[in-house]
């Protein structure tokens, strides 16, 4: 990962890590909680795993910003 992030630093431009630290975070939990890797999960933003847990992250943050649900 860190490979892929020097060569688009070296670009010049900025980019967006949020997907990539996601798939980290999403790794190190199944390989702690269920003792195995993403094998199955893939790295796509279409695997259905991962739509659930941005779904989740998205609730989760309107909830913490909107006054309704305090």
């Amino acid at each position: 990962m860190l490979d892929k992030w020097e060569e688009k630093a070296r670009e010049g431009k900025s980019f967006d890590i949020f997907c990539d630290v996601g798939h980290m975070a999403l790794n190190t939990l199944m390989k702690c909680t269920f003792g195995r890797g993403d094998t199955g999960l893939g790295h796509s933003r279409d695997s259905s795993y991962y739509l659930a847990v941005s779904d989740l992250t998205l609730l989760m943050q309107q909830r913490l910003v909107s006054f309704q649900y305090h």
